[in-house]
C-alpha cells in the first residue's frame, strides 16, 4: 500500500468512511450553510424556486 501511495500520489481505501456515521452530518452542515446563503442573497421572490431547485432533472442545461 505504501508503495502503491508513493508511485501514484494516492491510495483507493474501501469501506473506511461509513455514509450516515460520517458523510452525513457534513452535507448536512454544507446544506445548512448554503441555505443561509440563498436567504441572505438571494431575492424574496426567488427563494422558493433557488431553494427547491432539481438539479438532477435540469443537469443537461450546464454540461457543454
Amino acid at each position: 500500500m505504501k508503495k502503491l501511495l508513493k508511485d501514484n500520489g494516492y491510495l483507493i481505501v474501501k469501506n473506511v468512511l461509513n455514509f450516515k456515521k460520517d458523510l452525513k452530518p457534513v452535507l448536512n452542515d454544507m446544506e445548512f450553510m448554503i441555505d443561509c446563503i440563498i436567504q441572505k442573497f438571494t431575492q424574496k421572490k426567488n427563494r422558493n424556486k433557488v431553494l427547491n431547485f432539481e438539479f438532477k432533472k435540469n443537469i443537461h442545461t450546464y454540461q457543454n
